[in-house]
């Protein structure tokens, strides 16, 4: 009977889910977990928004107001299965629904940076160091997956201990996100003391805010993929930035704005940290790039070659406090070469711009 009662239980918790928050939980994403979530969600639900969001971040997010309801339309257009970082990507029942599969745009990619540390389609925060990563949308990259290969991808995600979806990866908005080990930790929260404060739900939506623009662009937008963070950055040489002006990071400063705008609960403090929030998403945006001309000089070829060369030492380096020196050297070297770029008038600098978010293919 008690064994009986369990499934019971099981199969209910996760049709609550799937009904309220119209995002499905992998049966392997700890319960305390999904209830969190499932929290976060509703509250989403019952946030009231000011409704001065600004001409541009409405242009931005793509809708004409800001309100619950659109809002949470917006998340679960982008946003369908969480799965956790115990199902790495290896591991993901994946299977080849169609072979030769004709993709949009087929032959075209986004750029791809040099990727020092990170995911491209991740969130990340400092820990120590090294970087934690809280979410990635693991759909986006299956999408890619396929498109490089021409196959279409399909995976099975495990619901409850019987029921599982199938899930066609014909698009990046198929929104399979991967959860990390710093969503839930405590040394992030917004308020430590009071574990289901609303600013630790505010937290969480802003990643997921975050992690579900990843699911929109298609052909050099696809992915909405992250930028390796300059010279002078707290995580230069980390794939953790945007070189675009509405990308994930621009999403998240803008729904950081709206809780803060929105959250009559929180406390000075607790809106405090979500001002810092808004204020390190708006850091990751890169506005602007130096590209360097093509006759550059002995000097700045061989400030390139060392530069590259101590980027290899960090790969090969275990040691934390090694790695930390070769960087400021990298980071040294990078600011003498930006003056000698600026100086020698051969560079050029190129704004970034608005990507489109328009999402390539059809779910």
């Amino acid at each position: 009977m008690k064994t009986t009662l369990l499934v019971i239980s099981l199969v209910l918790t996760q049709s609550l889910f799937a009904a309220n928050g119209e995002i499905k939980c992998s049966k392997k994403v700890a319960s305390r977990h999904e209830k969190k979530i499932l929290r976060d969600i509703e509250r989403l639900d019952q946030l009231k928004f000011s409704g001065e969001t600004s001409a541009e971040d409405l242009s931005i997010l793509g809708v004409d107001h800001v309100d619950a309801a659109r809002m949470k339309d917006w998340l679960t257009d982008r946003v369908q299965y969480i799965i956790d970082d115990s199902e790495p990507i290896d591991r993901l029942k994946l299977d080849v629904a169609s072979r030769y599969y004709v993709y949009p745009e087929a032959s075209v990619f986004p750029d791809m940076e040099s990727v020092a540390s990170g995911p491209v389609f991740g969130f990340q925060i400092p820990k120590a160091e090294r970087a934690v990563t809280v979410m990635s949308n693991i759909g986006a990259v299956l999408y890619m997956a396929g498109k490089s290969s021409k196959q279409l991808l399909q995976v099975k995600i495990p619901l409850s201990l019987f029921k599982a979806d199938k899930v066609l990866v014909n698009s990046p908005r198929t929104g399979i996100i991967q959860i990390g080990e710093g969503l839930f930790m405590k040394k992030f929260m917004f308020n430590e003391k009071e574990d289901d404060a609303v600013s630790n739900s505010i937290s969480r939506l802003m990643t997921f805010f975050h992690e579900a623009r990843h699911s929109d662009g298609h052909g050099k937008s696809l992915g909405f993929l992250h930028a390796i963070c300059p010279a002078g950055h707290d995580l230069a040489g980390y794939s953790a930035c945007d070189r675009n002006l509405n990308g994930p990071y621009t999403i998240g400063r803008i729904m950081a704005k709206e809780f803060l705008n929105s959250c009559d609960s929180c406390s000075e403090n607790e809106k405090e940290q979500i001002r810092l929030g808004m204020i390190e998403s708006e850091s990751r945006v890169i506005r602007k790039t130096i590209i360097p001309g093509k006759d550059e000089g002995m000097e700045i070829s061989m400030l390139r070659t060392m530069i590259k060369s101590y980027q290899t030492l960090i790969e090969l380096t275990p040691d934390g406090a090694s790695r930390q020196e070769y960087q400021n050297k990298i980071d040294s070297m990078n600011a003498q070469l930006q003056n000698l770029l600026a100086q020698s008038g051969k560079a050029v600098e190129v704004p970034s711009k608005f990507w489109d978010a328009n999402p390539e293919g059809t779910r």
